[in-house]
């Protein structure tokens, strides 16, 4: 299990919530990984060419919100 970010760098909601995100995934006890689609990984270029939006969050590969995530992170 993880939680995957796709980020920008020039994207300031990006920066700005990606320390609420990683709150989240400690509380979680899983991993987070941060993607830039500017500069995306090898053999993440299909992913990063559907992302719509950023900062796109996803839980063990579903689309999440950060209200969501937060709730799931606020049950444990």
């Amino acid at each position: 299990m993880a939680i995957r970010v796709y980020v920008t760098e020039w994207c300031g909601a990006c920066k700005a919530t990606l320390p609420q995100i990683r709150a989240a995934a400690n509380k979680l006890g899983v991993k987070t990984e941060v993607v830039d689609v500017d500069r995306c990984k090898p053999g993440l270029e299909d992913r990063c060419s559907r992302v719509e939006f950023v900062p796109h969050i996803e839980y063990n590969g579903r689309e999440v919100s950060l209200e969501q995530l937060k709730g799931m992170a606020g049950k444990r």
